[in-house]
């Protein structure tokens, strides 16, 4: 009822304003090359910068949305080796590995089933994966050597960002030229036999700003022991021991990542590749450990700028394509259950199912930004996406049969392909339009209004409004009072998928209506405090509703979920810095009366950092995680929270040319772990289930990095 409420006091107000667009890449007006971000941060003193809420360059403090902002130099100082290592370092934000190799981002507690609910952006451009909606499951990881800087929005963002943008956005900037100036080369060695080299070059070029790297990667993956999964049920059944547990999942990679970005007056070309090699199968495709699956995901993108700004007085253009593709193919044929999983000999090889496909997702933008009209910033633009599965193929020895859970053999090893495949080859096209107005009516007060309309060849449209005002309260204070909608996509599984898993092509997408009230509060000149409070409220929820031998995608679910996030930054002492952050949220699953599940209640995060001498500093980050819920069906008790402890030891020498960092992370070596899935053979008296993997997925346990790098 309150989005109601809301979306038509919106209205009334747009229809008085000067409205207009943004897209999802528009921010790049600021980062880019509209503004100097630099020079802006000069103005502002040490205030940090963001463009990921509006598009334009301002204070976060201002910006109409709870928005975080990591630089390269603070992932340097947190010793961060992957994005999802940055990222659990956001309030709001707790970041869970799944049973594969995918860091599941859940924002305020709301992570379903296998999709995150939130946006992976690389410079503006979605990294989504059609089959599932999510960032893919066979992910492996993004090394942070190339980031430039992250924003992270906590909180709705369909009305900027369209599809999927639905409980937060993530937006990661790669180096620019002017990021790397010069010439960059690093080696680090960590536990695991993990291995890691990078390049970079940023400088000018016959005219060109031209910024070029490459970072490899390999690693065996920790070998936390893993006591029992999926088939140890089975194997309790049928007097068998097929299981591979106790034993360690499988989490090796091989890893290339390499981008270009060359600029010259106002054309850009950025191009990348994220090329994953021989990824172990993590606890297997279904939480049965895969001891021999391997698969290969590679992601390749390109995309082509051009800015005007000087079209016209006050008036500014950009016009964007870009085109991405993403590949899964296997390397070593990966298993739902090893050999001889159900008491006989009829699965000798194990039962072997291996999906592959092709994604491509081709789109254009065109934006205007006008600023022409005094106390107003105007944003219109629209744009076109066509997005593609090919070369859909599924490898399998099994076939379920209707009302038993049980794969039955096919007698060799039989490759499905087009409407036999897993997901048949489909196609989803997608025109929008967006407006956006940030209207400075007052001294001390700000109201921006926007709203998106999306048009979907598949399942519709849906439109998504966002309003937000900011009041400069006094000097050191701002308060927001922000309100937006959003909605997540059907994924291809949930509209097209096939046994046991169904999907419905009448699924319409999720939403989700947010209210958040937002403090900004510079207590002295040495202490910076946030303080959020949110109510969240979705419907249409898409979930899986079992008939005891097959699941059905619906849009039957409804949550509630409220909370708040607090922040502080304190500098008082000379040679000390202080920071840290807690989160609480509360999510009910509206049907069952009961909590959501897989996310703490309650989480803190922790910094000191001390400057032992001019050019060394030690490091201590302490990361508390609460204890999670598990969902209404799980018979298992309530999931253990943990603390880790990392220390860290950075230093520069010769002029800063020479940079060194040693690291030793889960210093005291605590039972770290992340939950399975609510899976399994229920109990016949209560029909809960056990989970896949009954005491949950460990994480690693005590390690160790050190890597040294040097700038030409």
């Amino acid at each position: 009822m309150f989005r109601k409420i809301i979306i038509m006091s919106g209205l009334t107000v747009l229809s008085t304003l000067s409205i207009s667009p943004l897209s999802a890449y528009a921010q790049s007006l600021a980062y880019e090359n509209g503004y100097d971000l630099d020079d802006l941060a000069l103005s502002y003193g040490d205030m940090s910068m963001a463009s990921i809420a509006t598009g334009s360059p301002q204070p976060i403090k201002k910006a109409p949305a709870s928005v975080t902002v990591i630089t390269a130099e603070k992932i340097r100082q947190l010793g961060a080796n992957d994005l999802d290592d940055v990222l659990a370092t956001v309030p709001g934000l707790h970041v869970s590995n799944n049973y594969l190799q995918m860091g599941k981002y859940i924002f305020r507690g709301l992570g379903v089933g296998t999709n995150s609910e939130a946006l992976l952006l690389i410079n503006g451009i979605p990294i989504r994966n059609l089959v599932n909606g999510n960032h893919y499951f066979f992910w492996g990881g993004m090394p942070v050597n190339t980031i430039a800087k992250i924003e992270v929005i906590r909180g709705p963002g369909s009305a900027l960002y369209g599809a999927d943008a639905f409980a937060g956005v993530i937006n990661v900037w790669t180096k620019q030229a002017r990021d790397i100036d010069g010439v960059e080369a690093g080696v680090r060695v960590a536990s695991f036999n993990t291995r890691e080299s990078w390049l970079q070059y940023g400088g000018k070029v016959a005219g060109f700003d031209l910024a070029v790297s490459a970072e490899v990667l390999s690693t065996d993956g920790h070998e936390e022991t893993i006591s029992a999964d999926a088939q140890s049920a089975f194997d309790d059944i049928f007097g068998t021991t097929s299981s591979a547990a106790p034993g360690p999942a499988l989490y090796q990679i091989d890893s290339v990542e390499l981008r270009i970005d060359a600029k010259r007056g106002n054309w850009q070309l950025r191009a990348g590749a994220q090329l994953r090699d021989n990824m172990g199968a993590g606890v297997g495709g279904a939480e049965a450990i895969d001891t021999q699956g391997e698969v290969n995901n590679h992601r390749y993108n390109t995309d082509i700028t051009y800015r005007n700004h000087t079209l016209a007085d006050g008036l500014r253009l950009e016009i964007q394509a870009s085109y991405f593709l993403a590949k899964q193919s296997i390397s070593s044929n990966t298993l739902f259950a090893p050999a001889d999983a159900f008491g006989g000999d009829e699965f000798p090889e194990g039962v072997i199912g291996s999906p592959l496909w092709t994604q491509h997702n081709l789109r254009s933008n065109l934006a205007l930004h006008y600023s022409n009209i005094e106390n107003h910033e105007i944003l219109m633009g629209g744009g076109y996406e066509d997005a593609q599965m090919d070369s859909t193929e599924e490898r399998r020895n099994f076939e379920y049969i209707e009302n038993n859970p049980i794969p039955q053999p096919l007698g060799e090893l039989m490759s499905f392909t087009g409407d036999e495949a897993f997901i048949p080859e489909k196609q989803r096209t997608n025109h929008y339009f967006l407006l956006q107005d940030e209207w400075r009516f007052a001294t001390d007060w700000q109201l921006i209004a926007g709203i998106r309309y999306d048009d979907y060849s598949d399942f519709g449209s849906t439109t998504n409004p966002r309003f937000a005002l900011v009041w400069d309260t006094s000097f050191n204070l701002t308060s927001k009072l922000l309100y937006g909608s959003a909605f997540r996509a059907p994924s291809f599984n949930e509209l097209y998928g096939k046994y046991p898993s169904y999907g419905d092509e009448s699924i319409k997408p999720q939403t989700i209506d947010t209210i958040e009230l937002v403090f900004n509060y510079q207590a002295t000149t040495d202490l910076q405090l946030d303080f959020n409070f949110f109510f969240n409220e979705i419907d249409k929820l898409i979930v899986y509703e079992s008939d005891g031998s097959a699941q059905q995608a619906t849009n039957s679910g409804e949550i509630h979920s409220a909370g708040t996030e607090i922040a502080f930054h304190y500098t008082g002492f000379k040679k000390l810095q202080l920071e840290g952050n807690y989160a609480f949220q509360k999510s009910r699953d509206q049907m069952t009366d009961h909590d959501v599940g897989f996310a703490p209640n309650h989480e803190i995060f922790l910094l000191a950092d001390w400057q032992v001498y001019h050019n060394i500093n030690l490091v201590n980050k302490l990361q508390w995680v609460g204890k999670r819920p598990r969902p209404a069906n799980d018979q298992r008790d309530t999931m253990d929270g943990y603390s880790q402890w990392d220390i860290l030891l950075h230093s520069r020498f010769y002029n800063n040319k020479v940079d060194t960092s040693v690291g030793v992370y889960n210093v005291t070596d605590a039972d770290v772990r992340d939950p399975s899935l609510t899976s399994g053979i229920p109990d016949q008296d209560t029909g809960l289930f056990p989970g896949n993997i009954p005491d949950d997925i460990p994480k690693a346990g005590r390690h160790f990095s050190a890597q040294i790098s040097y700038r030409f």
